[in-house]
């Protein structure tokens, strides 16, 4: 695909923790006491996920950690832009929306669940030049999630892989 100074929006993305949920949903407790909560990191691309589902365990959201395209790649976390989160209390939306000058503008909201978040992303083509191939990779990481380690294992089509020893 390709963009010329048109908006582009990225599909709505759900990170799930539902798969990774080891403790029992207690009926009683209130849902709101069960939604994910966000800290978000003032000045940079990340927000801080509490699981509550999961005894309280951290994990890392760097949205976006790149931005790019075929032409061109972009480190969103450039002293340059100057990220400023907003929360809603009440729902624990978390957002912000940021551009650099000639290049792009960026919107994003982060809508918390029980075991997911919904991440709505926009960006704006604001260069001179078409994109191509554009893309935005976020990351996921279990920041302070002692349960949870990198087992060297890889996913690939045909199966699982062992990626070190």
């Amino acid at each position: 695909m390709s963009y010329d100074n048109t908006i582009m929006i990225i599909q709505m993305i759900r990170v799930m923790f539902v798969g990774f949920l080891a403790a029992i949903i207690h009926p009683d407790v209130d849902a709101d006491e069960r939604r994910i909560i966000l800290m978000p990191v003032q000045g940079k691309m990340m927000c801080n996920a509490v699981v509550p589902n999961l005894s309280r365990q951290v994990f890392g959201l760097g949205i976006p950690e790149t931005i790019g395209c075929r032409e061109r790649m972009w480190l969103v976390n450039h002293s340059d832009v100057t990220i400023q989160w907003h929360t809603d209390s009440e729902s624990g939306v978390v957002s912000t929306k940021w551009s650099k000058d000639e290049l792009m503008e960026y919107h994003l909201n982060l809508l918390p669940g029980e075991d997911y978040v919904d991440l709505e992303i926009a960006i704006k083509n604001q260069s001179d030049f078409t994109w191509h191939d554009v893309f935005a990779f976020n990351c996921v990481s279990p920041a302070r999630a002692p349960d949870f380690e990198d087992s060297g294992w890889m996913i690939l089509s045909g199966g699982m892989r062992l990626i070190r020893r």
